[in-house]
């Protein structure tokens, strides 16, 4: 998720994207390439670097689905310029994802191997 945060706030500084300020004029074609491969990057990559971090006998396969559902959630409530660009990004939607997954992702504990 860090290396989203970061990579994402380049994109929005460089094309002058604000999610807290309704754009009335349409991002760049280059905005929207270039939020959407880095989305997919951070998607792709959460369970491959997990994957890779693992340690023996470690539950893992859990901790690797709740992290990637989580990252496209979390990135919505950072305001991720992809979904500012598209028009889906909601302050309200936001600040209700964030608490409700992450109250509902405590409920499940993986089971020692």
């Amino acid at each position: 998720m860090a290396f989203y945060a970061g990579i994402d706030k380049l994109v929005a500084s460089h094309f002058g994207i604000d999610s807290t300020v309704a754009s009335t004029t349409p991002a760049p074609a280059g905005a929207l390439l270039w939020a959407a491969l880095f989305f997919v990057i951070g998607l792709v990559g959460t369970p491959i670097y997990l994957y890779r971090r693992k340690l023996p006998n470690q539950p893992w396969a859990m901790n690797v689905i709740i992290a990637t559902v989580a990252f496209p959630l979390w990135a919505y409530t950072l305001g991720g310029s992809l979904f500012v660009i598209t028009g889906w990004y909601s302050v309200f939607v936001a600040g209700l994802l964030a608490p409700l997954f992450t109250f509902i992702a405590g409920w499940f504990e993986p089971a020692a191997q």
